[in-house]
């Protein structure tokens, strides 16, 4: 489908309008709370929203919980010193603070260095499913051939053949994504135009569809070979190729299925949650020696902010697969390696444009 296409690129102001049941997937709070605007319809087309309320209204909202608790914190505190005279309040050193910032950077670096590694394994693994469909595709239009049937015309012309099976290919990857997106209403929508209904009505009977659409791949040119329109030793090579599509598909599974551990996320937040307490304890002694105890709210709530974007990135990046503002960009992976097996069988009228990536002023447009 075209972005052209009537109603698909509705705009919703999701940071605006608190609209979340009509923005895209259910996500469109995550969205929205970075100042992202969502185009109905079209899988994660996101970009940063160039206006500048908007969006400070958006780090606001990304990131409520912790600003909302330091400021808390430090205007307590700020009142109990300067102006309910609590001096006691104060600490006399900074010891205790550097500990617990000590804890908090080991804690903060290692999530945050994990949480990358998984990403970006994900989008390698996504790069591999690029090559070796690259790969597949010059495969079947170079092994798949007719010049060695003997008895009379194949029962169907090569070209038809070519085009199944790299149909049938373009429907594996696109059900992969899905898969791992769990977007399990979407199958028959994304995998029409590319199975005949017998086999996709087959397809969605069955509990994990790209496991069994490879499966069907392989059955194919298993008939392929009875039909001699491929050699024993070419059909080796193609399935060494589903061998591989398997290896990185279960690679993705693993990473979907193995969810960064639990207590890594809560010992973390709750590190920050004491040092965010600390901290306002442990300056505004030094501010208030400076004769500018005000400054400490401030000075708290900012730093306070910087820890918890640091965090809070880190729980973003975590998971690759869930269909985030920040997650590996399957759909337009997908859509690269559509372009390019249709290309290979020469629809060049029909093979469906890129999806966009320009940048635009104030961020960059995101395709997921």
């Amino acid at each position: 489908m075209s972005l052209d296409d009537a109603g698909l690129l509705r705009e919703y102001e999701c940071a605006a309008t608190f609209s979340w049941s009509q923005c895209l997937h259910g996500h469109a709070h995550r969205l929205a709370a970075v100042g992202f605007v969502v185009w109905e319809k079209v899988p994660m087309i996101v970009r940063f929203q160039t206006n500048p309320i908007r969006r400070t209204w958006g780090i606001i909202l990304y990131m409520w919980q912790v600003l909302l608790f330091s400021t808390l914190c430090v205007v307590g505190v700020y009142l109990l010193y300067q102006v309910w005279g609590v001096k006691w309040m104060a600490l006399g050193s900074a010891i205790p603070l550097g500990v617990i910032g000590t804890a908090l950077a080991i804690f903060l670096g290692f999530r945050n260095n994990s949480a990358y590694d998984r990403w970006w394994e994900g989008r390698k693994i996504w790069g591999g499913i690029v090559n070796i469909s690259r790969t597949m595709g010059a495969q079947i239009m170079t092994y798949v051939t007719d010049i060695h049937v003997k008895d009379g015309p194949p029962k169907k012309p090569i070209s038809d053949i070519h085009r199944e099976l790299v149909y049938r290919h373009i429907a594996y990857i696109n059900a992969l994504r899905l898969h791992l997106r769990k977007q399990f209403e979407q199958y028959d929508e994304v995998l029409s135009p590319f199975l005949e209904e017998k086999e996709l009505q087959t397809i969605l009977s069955k509990s994990n569809k790209p496991t069994q659409i490879a499966f069907r791949q392989s059955q194919r040119l298993k008939e392929i070979l009875k039909d001699n329109m491929i050699e024993d030793f070419r059909l080796y090579e193609m399935m060494h190729s589903i061998e591989t599509l398997y290896e990185l598909q279960g690679k993705c599974e693993r990473i979907k299925n193995t969810p960064f551990p639990l207590y890594y996320s809560f010992f973390t937040r709750m590190i920050l949650y004491i040092f965010v307490l600390f901290l306002p304890l442990s300056v505004i002694g030094v501010f208030d020696k400076l004769q500018v105890a005000w400054a400490a709210i401030p000075v708290c709530i900012l730093t306070a902010c910087m820890l918890g974007v640091i965090e809070r990135t880190a729980r973003t990046t975590e998971n690759p697969f869930e269909n985030y503002f920040g997650d590996v960009s399957m759909t337009g992976l997908c859509r690269t390696i559509e372009i390019d097996l249709r290309e290979m069988l020469d629809e060049t009228d029909t093979v469906p444009p890129p999806l966009p990536q320009e940048e635009v002023m104030g961020g960059i447009r995101v395709v997921r």
